[in-house]
């Protein structure tokens, strides 16, 4: 007989399981191993498990298991760190050997308020007026009436300079002896001049055309992007030509009404030429609402040997539409739009205000 107790045992047979052994002989009853204990680990065995952190305190090493506790007078908040040896403004040791003063909240404090700067920063830069040469300017349009009214005389084809009275207003009175398209610019001497242009039939109050802003585009043919640049069909009469400064400063400037000859119709092709720092300009008539496709083709020349035209179509008022270049392989722009019908004017020039030879076709 065995000396062995009955019970559950490994199977000497080898396989995964226990045999039950009924204190004389194996039987046939069998069981799977039950798994082993899984050890668990946490704060009730930390010392079991990280004996150095019962090891004796020296240097800076203090009690590193020890719940944050805060510093500076009674109820106060703070960083969390080792018990005060001192008074108030003294320095005092982190946990972990640093060191933690006042002018640690005073680094927070300045800290926060670099960021609240930065913040306000970001939001003004987001949300900034334009810049005189960033683009076109919005918001109230009413014209100052406080200051002085100055007339004077506008020839067509003929630059004359002139100064707008501090919240006054500039007019020029023109004749027209036929129909005429004109393109009417006026230029600030200063760059943050705001000048804006428009122009009434002699007796009336209501204006035919006008523009505020010439846009980052045609700034490139003179001025900047604030200087007024206006595309007008008149019939033969009279008019006036109406110059302010929506700011209402005091402004000299320069103004010109240049009438646009070349004429331009679906199926045509022109040539055009501009001198450094000019446009060619053609005036193209829908007779109808439709699509057209203006394409404009560089002619390399002793001058410009590398031409990169710029196409922009004006119309009436504020409505421009522009190409630069085709595509990323072609400088020379194609402009593909609806129009409806009406006159409009087609600016062409070089990109760098060089000189410029180019065919311009219309279909």
């Amino acid at each position: 007989m065995s000396d062995k107790a009955a019970g559950w045992y490994p199977d000497p047979d080898g396989d995964n399981r226990q045999r039950y052994w009924d204190g004389d002989s194996w039987t046939e009853y069998y069981t799977p191993l039950a798994p082993e204990r899984t050890d668990l680990h946490g704060a009730s065995t930390a010392v079991t498990d990280y004996p150095y952190l019962t090891a004796s305190k020296t240097g800076s090493h203090h009690d590193l298991m020890a719940p944050p506790i805060h510093v500076g007078r009674s109820g106060s908040g703070g960083w969390p760190t080792a018990p005060a040896a001192g008074g108030d403004g003294d320095t005092q040791e982190f946990n972990g050997g640093g060191k933690h003063s006042r002018a640690s909240a005073w680094a927070m404090v300045a800290a926060s308020a670099l960021v609240v700067l930065l913040v306000v920063g970001v939001a003004w830069w987001a949300f900034r007026p334009d810049s005189p040469a960033g683009g076109p300017t919005d918001g109230d349009t009413t014209r100052p009436t406080d200051g002085e009214t100055v007339t004077a005389e506008l020839t067509v084809d003929s630059p004359s300079s002139a100064t707008v009275p501090a919240a006054g207003l500039w007019i020029g009175t023109l004749e027209l002896g036929s129909d005429t398209t004109l393109l009417l610019e006026a230029y600030g001497s200063s760059s943050s001049s705001d000048l804006r242009i428009s122009v009434v039939p002699e007796g009336s109050d209501d204006p035919v055309g006008a523009n505020d802003d010439r846009g980052n585009f045609l700034a490139s043919i003179g001025g900047n992007a604030l200087n007024p640049l206006l595309a007008v069909t008149l019939a033969a009469g009279t008019y006036e030509v109406h110059v302010d400064e929506r700011n209402g400063a005091e402004v000299d400037f320069d103004i010109s009404a240049t009438s646009v000859t070349a004429e331009l119709a679906p199926g045509s092709s022109v040539d055009a030429s501009t001198a450094q720092n000019g446009f060619w300009a053609g005036v193209l008539t829908m007779a109808a609402d439709g699509a057209v496709t203006i394409t404009v083709e560089g002619v390399s020349t002793t001058e410009n040997s590398n031409p990169d035209a710029v196409v922009v179509v004006v119309g009436e008022g504020d409505r421009q539409y522009v190409n630069d270049d085709r595509n990323a392989d072609d400088r020379d722009p194609q402009l593909e739009q609806d129009l409806p019908a009406g006159t409009w004017v087609v600016l062409v020039f070089d990109y760098r205000g060089r000189a410029l030879e180019a065919d311009v076709t219309v279909s």
